[in-house]
């Protein structure tokens, strides 16, 4: 497994795009290894989605977020009506 092992400077970077692409790309496999079990090869897909997500929540200084999508499609097929929440939770 690729070990993801952070500079000084990267830890204390406020966000990982600043980390270099050998950090970023051990942070792509790690995290793809990681829950690759649960969702196969989608795995980074997933995670790097929900991430973005809760990225944006977290721009906006909110605690929920909701993004609506209508007329869907993909590659020319109607795909519906979508509805995306984001909330946090403290338990």
């Amino acid at each position: 497994m690729a070990e993801l092992i952070l500079t000084e400077k990267e830890k204390s970077d406020l966000t990982y795009l600043n980390w270099s692409d050998e950090a970023l790309g051990k942070l792509v496999k790690k995290t793809a290894l990681m829950i690759s079990d649960e969702y196969g090869q989608d795995a980074a897909h997933i995670t790097t989605s929900a991430h973005l997500l809760i990225s944006l929540a977290e721009k906006c200084n909110s605690t929920e977020t909701t993004l609506t999508f209508e007329g869907v499609s993909h590659a020319g097929e109607p795909k519906g009506n979508w509805k995306i929440v984001v909330f946090r939770t403290d338990d």
